[in-house]
C-alpha cells in the first residue's frame, strides 16, 4: 500500500471513531432528555392525584348528593 493510501485510512478511521464517540454522547442525551420528559410527567400526575386527594371532602359531598338523585340510583342499579 503507498502512504497516499494508509493516511487515507487513517483518516477514514479517525471519522469512524470520531462518529462513533458523537453517536455515543446523543444516545446518551436522548436518554437523559427521555428521563426528564417522564419525571415531569409522572410529577404532574402525582400533583393531580394529591389535589384529587386533598379534595376527599368535597368527593364525598358529591357521592352522597349523587346517591340521594332517584334517577341516578336507577341508572346505578342497571350498573350494578
Amino acid at each position: 500500500m503507498t502512504l497516499f493510501a494508509l493516511q487515507l485510512l487513517q483518516r477514514r478511521n479517525g471519522l469512524h471513531e470520531k462518529a462513533a464517540r458523537r453517536r455515543h454522547v446523543l444516545e446518551e442525551s436522548y436518554k437523559n432528555q427521555m428521563f426528564e420528559r417522564d419525571y415531569d410527567e409522572t410529577k404532574i400526575w402525582i400533583n393531580e392525584k394529591l389535589k384529587a386527594a386533598s379534595d376527599y371532602e368535597g368527593y364525598l359531598v358529591r357521592v352522597s348528593v349523587l346517591c340521594c338523585n332517584p334517577a341516578v340510583r336507577v341508572r346505578l342499579r342497571f350498573v350494578l
